[in-house]
């Protein structure tokens, strides 16, 4: 595939011509999702993201109409693409069978609407890339000394990165599940539990007590064949003492 190109050499203002669309594009998603998550915390609903960091950054970087910040561009958008369509395909195979049919059959509008935003936020993406890789960018940029033959390592690199993030989510979902304090979150969970129900462990996050050993939260999905709900648990985690500790606090019982 050969390198698009402009017969003339792009000036400032092409350059601003062309990147000024994508940075307000970048600055409404930046807003707009700040404003859900100001939302959903004042309706008490869970929704938590960092789009809008991201988004805002770019809007005010690709506004002022750097050469080196298009370059960067170009490695995010495709780092944030493949991120984006691993984390899709992964999620759902963390999760057992019979959780996955739970929330298709009781809870399928939070599917749908997260498959919307990924989808949303990809072609956000594919679009910015495209405009990123515009004949007069191009141009400018080999006018800058770049070679023909790196068009396409910007971009290949942040693909191979991207799909990096999947990986190390799942690896680092998998400790949480599996730790000593995940553990403890199942054990109180499934005290909680009604007949039949069985627990998957989501998050653990720090509880809101006060008292100085502080407590843990966890969030859970209870799930049946007929059913599904949300559960946070909260306690007071135990610490692992040494056998001279345990010596000293647990008294001896006579035979």
């Amino acid at each position: 595939m050969s390198t698009p190109a402009s017969p003339t050499t792009p000036s400032p203002d092409d350059l601003r011509e062309v990147l000024m669309p994508l940075a307000l594009v970048l600055l409404l998603v930046g807003i707009l999702d700040g404003v859900m998550i100001l939302y959903s915390g004042w309706a008490g609903h869970a929704y938590a993201s960092n789009l809008y960091v991201f988004a805002l950054l770019g809007a005010v970087v690709l506004a002022r109409g750097s050469l080196f910040t298009v370059g960067i561009a170009i490695v995010a958008a495709a780092f944030f693409i493949s991120a984006v369509v691993g984390m899709s395909a992964i999620v759902p195979l963390y999760m057992p069978n019979e959780l996955v049919m739970a929330y298709i059959r009781f809870a399928p509008w939070p599917i749908l609407g997260s498959l919307l935003r990924s989808g949303l936020i990809l072609a956000m993406l594919i679009w910015a890339m495209k405009r990123l890789m515009h004949p007069v960018l191009v141009q400018a940029q080999v006018n800058e000394g770049m070679q023909v033959s790196d068009y396409w390592k910007r971009p290949a690199i942040g693909f191979v990165l991207g799909f990096a993030v999947p990986m190390v989510n799942g690896l680092s979902f998998a400790a949480m599940q599996a730790s000593e304090i995940g553990r403890q979150a199942v054990t109180v969970a499934q005290k909680q539990l009604a007949p039949g129900e069985k627990a998957y462990l989501n998050n653990i996050l720090p509880g809101s007590a006060s008292d100085a050993r502080g407590s843990v939260e966890a969030q859970f999905v209870a799930y049946k064949p007929d059913g599904l709900r949300l559960m946070n648990v909260t306690w007071q985690p135990t610490r692992p003492q040494s056998s001279d500790a345990a010596a000293r606090t647990v008294p001896a019982t006579k035979p």
